[in-house]
């Protein structure tokens, strides 16, 4: 800026001989907080974010009640603040209060809350063979794996694994070929489970060779065929010169 002094009843001004000078503005010392908002990244995982209009840190605090109790925060300045409050329990309310502080001053919002997203199952898949089959499914969060079977569709027989994951897999052995098996999953999670509807499955049927007889054969070589209900995957030939051994 320049200063310049005048007589006004001349109209006359003149320029101070010093020059230019300058100054800077300072920031907002108060961060104002707008365009709150909450987002579910899946059944255990909820996403805040909020802007401010100064640079500032991000806290969130969090709880089953207005009491609140726990705390995420980021102690680096942004506008845009976004954080992420893990370890939560599907299906479930909760209260927030969020908070930015440009290190003199202090801005509290609240109290708001969300809910966390059901548990889903998606991505079924079955695999079988003759005496066991494998169930795979994935879920929108970490939940443990259940898998109940049975003859029936009273089900009576389960395999389980309590480890947290969002793909599971679990297997049914020592079972019983071309035979219909009932089959249902459950996933849960620490407040909540969901289980599929009872699908059924059968196992595979093991295709015995019929008819077998001898086409052509020579000293040194032997033509064999045989029929059987199914397309064989793949044929295994066992002989010997004596039934003892093969």
């Amino acid at each position: 800026y320049e200063i310049k002094e005048c007589d006004w009843s001349s109209d006359v001004c003149s320029s101070d001989l010093d020059g230019i000078y300058n100054f800077t503005t300072s920031s907002p010392s108060v961060a104002t907080i707008t365009n709150i908002n909450s987002t579910s990244i899946n059944i255990n995982i909820e996403q805040i974010s909020w802007t401010t209009n100064v640079n500032s840190d991000t806290n969130v605090t969090y709880g089953l009640t207005t009491a609140l109790g726990s705390e995420v925060y980021s102690t680096t300045p942004v506008i845009s603040h976004s954080i992420n409050i893990t370890g939560l329990i599907s299906n479930t309310l909760y209260y927030y209060n969020i908070s930015s502080s440009t290190g003199t001053n202090t801005t509290y919002n609240g109290t708001f809350n969300f809910t966390t997203a059901n548990i889903v199952i998606s991505g079924i898949i079955e695999t079988k063979s003759y005496f066991n089959f494998t169930i795979d499914w994935n879920t929108n969060g970490l939940t443990n794996s259940t898998l109940e079977y049975g003859l029936t569709m009273g089900l009576g027989d389960e395999e389980s694994s309590a480890s947290l994951v969002s793909s599971h897999s679990l297997s049914a052995i020592n079972l019983t070929q071309d035979t219909l098996y009932y089959y249902k999953i459950t996933s849960c999670d620490a407040g909540s489970c969901i289980s599929s509807a009872i699908l059924n499955i059968t196992t595979n049927k093991e295709d015995i060779p019929e008819n077998l007889q001898v086409v052509e054969y020579t000293n040194n070589w032997v033509k064999l065929s045989w029929t059987g209900e199914e397309d064989f995957i793949n044929t295994t030939i066992q002989y010997s010169i004596d039934n003892s051994s093969w």
